[in-house]
């Protein structure tokens, strides 16, 4: 199918690093609004195994007043088996691969949240839901090409073809 994003499948999902802290704060499963929530992601191809690998991290800090209390933190990684991994080997990816990386990520991202659920599960912070995010902002913008670079691209593949 030509309007495919391409065909891949969960390999498998790693928690790379959790870290929880209880802070003798009082409340502060009630103070949702001041806390401050770092979202990270980064995309690593294994071309040689027809593998890409989106990490997801996450962490958490209230504030109060000049302090800051770090409550936790989370790394994820889930890793996709990918058919065709060349749409993300690319320093820059055409609209195709933005569309497969932004499907990849929301998908790391939705698994986290169960991830941080049920890490969370019993401590002070266990009714903390991660917040539901734009997808297309988990794909860093560094890699993605511009409409303009795609058509410049285009135009010299025809060039060379003549």
């Amino acid at each position: 199918m030509s309007n495919s994003i391409g065909k891949f499948k969960i390999n498998r999902l790693i928690t790379l690093d959790f870290l929880i802290k209880e802070h003798p704060i009082e409340d502060i499963e009630n103070k949702k609004d001041d806390i401050n929530l770092a979202i990270k992601s980064s995309f690593h191809p294994e071309p040689q195994e027809n593998l890409l690998f989106v990490d997801i991290f996450l962490e958490a800090v209230y504030k109060r007043e000049k302090k800051s209390y770090k409550l936790f933190n989370l790394n994820n990684r889930v890793v996709f088996e990918l058919k065709d991994i060349n749409h993300v080997l690319d320093k820059k990816i055409n609209e195709k691969g933005r569309q497969l990386l932004t499907t990849l990520a929301s998908i790391a991202f939705s698994t986290t949240r169960g991830t941080l659920n049920e890490k969370l599960r019993g401590s002070r912070y266990d009714s903390f839901i991660l917040p539901i995010v734009n997808p297309t902002e988990l794909v860093p913008k560094s890699l993605i090409k511009t409409t303009k670079q795609e058509k410049v691209e285009k135009e010299s593949v025809k060039d060379d073809r003549h």
